[in-house]
């Protein structure tokens, strides 16, 4: 007789429910609900809907409105973290070029005494300080844009195509590179190069996407960037006893704001 316990059994997996794809007109109208909504909109729909007018105000005062819609916030966040990264990047290269300067500059009239030491190397860190500033913002802007372009160009990708897969991440490597070899009016040899970088760059991306969808289950480029729905009473809110004139928190989401 073994005295070792068995391990339970596995959990069956819930299969996640297909989701028919997404097409522009949907993702454009959640888009303007995203940036529009008011809770005096809430509250005139409220009203609309036969709910009192004390009911109305009280609900709608407590609704958040509706989530960004899920291309949307993958945009701002690919956006967000470029920038990010090249703000990091050019502060690095902006303090180190500043600091040579000024070096460059003051060569051949060093100080002599401990307190002209200090107010070399203060102003040496001020410039250093400006000069990462500088750079920072405008790397920060450049790369913003690139990332937000492809990221902007493969989602337009996915809504066309009717599927999220690496081939739209590599389209949109592709004619980012081209729009940045383009817009700086690049030789024929760096053009190539940009590319070659660009085409590499999206078939990672659209590899990595892949791969996290299959780890899943589920199509993740842009499940994982969808919020909840927002326009429910918050969970905090204090608990009200419903009156017979006013829905339930089921209809309010089906109530047309």
């Amino acid at each position: 007789m073994s005295f070792l316990a068995s391990p339970p059994p596995a959990p069956a997996a819930i299969p996640t429910p297909a989701q028919p794809p997404r097409t522009w007109p949907q993702v454009r109208a959640e888009i303007h609900e995203y940036f529009t909504w008011t809770p005096d909109r809430a509250r005139l729909a409220l009203l609309r809907s036969g709910v009192d007018p004390v009911s109305a105000a009280a609900t709608a005062a407590s609704l958040r409105g509706p989530p960004a819609p899920p291309e949307l916030a993958r945009f701002s966040t690919f956006t967000g973290l470029g920038m990010f990264w090249g703000f990091l990047l050019g502060g690095a290269l902006g303090a180190q070029h500043a600091g040579l300067q000024f070096l460059a500059e003051n060569a051949h009239k060093l100080p002599v005494t401990v307190q002209g030491w200090y107010f070399y190397h203060k102003a040496k860190n001020y410039r250093s300080m400006w000069g990462a500033v500088k750079r920072g913002t405008v790397y920060a802007g450049r790369l913003g844009v690139v990332v937000g372009l492809f990221a902007a160009v493969e989602t337009g990708l996915d809504l066309a195509r009717g599927k999220d897969d690496l081939w739209s991440a590599t389209a949109a490597g592709v004619a980012t590179a081209t729009t940045f070899a383009v817009a700086y009016r690049l030789p024929r040899a760096s053009v190539q190069r940009t590319l070659i970088y660009g085409t590499v760059t999206g078939l990672l991306v659209g590899g990595i996407q892949d791969l996290l969808s299959i780890q899943l289950g589920y199509p993740a480029k842009y499940r994982i960037f969808a919020g909840e729905n927002d326009t429910v009473v918050p969970s905090t809110a204090v608990a009200q006893q419903p009156s017979a004139s006013a829905p339930a928190s089921s209809d309010i989401n089906a109530i047309d704001l």
